[in-house]
């Protein structure tokens, strides 16, 4: 069964090139594909704060709120360097 092929049955985008040794590799967006590493850095940095990965809040806005003070610390700290 092609991934690619059941990607787009449930309406998502195959981000991730094929392997060169598929039979029936899939089209990718090579844009797509280039954003996708600034979102997987920021997602390692989220995941860094261990209170976040392991979520520990039971409230939402306890969660959110811990989420915007760690891009904010990451913001302030990109800033100073």
């Amino acid at each position: 069964m092609n991934q690619g092929c059941v990607a787009h049955d449930h309406g998502f985008i195959p981000v991730l090139p094929p392997n060169l040794t598929r039979c029936c590799p899939w089209d990718h967006d090579r844009q797509l594909y280039r954003l996708r590493n600034p979102v997987e850095r920021l997602s390692r940095c989220l995941k860094a704060w261990r209170r976040i990965s392991t979520r520990c809040d039971k409230l939402n806005m306890m969660f959110v709120s811990c989420i915007t003070t760690e891009l904010i610390a990451e913001i302030i700290a990109e800033s100073l360097r």
